[in-house]
């Protein structure tokens, strides 16, 4: 851990680590788009489909407005839940 902590403190590994930090966030979020975009059917399949598209704008809608009403956002974990949740909801259907 000591060794661990030394590394962490060059400036030539924080360098490296700031670099990174964009680059991971650009997977991420590319991931996420291509997810919403393949599920939703608009892209590659020939038909959309309606009740994942609605489903993941109430999910947007409801983790933005969270954020313009108490402030804060969801935590990651408690939106994952209800995702699940609301799915589960609406393809028992």
């Amino acid at each position: 851990m000591a060794a661990m902590k030394k590394f962490l403190q060059n400036r030539l590994v924080k360098a490296a680590l700031s670099g990174l930090q964009p680059c991971i966030i650009g997977i991420i979020l590319a991931t996420g788009i291509f997810m919403i975009i393949k599920n939703c059917g608009f892209v590659f399949s020939g038909k959309p489909d309606y009740l994942t598209a609605s489903l993941t704008g109430v999910i947007a809608l409801i983790y933005f407005g969270s954020r313009k009403i108490i402030k804060k956002g969801l935590s990651p974990i408690t939106l994952i839940c209800f995702s699940a949740f609301v799915g589960a909801m609406a393809y028992m259907l």
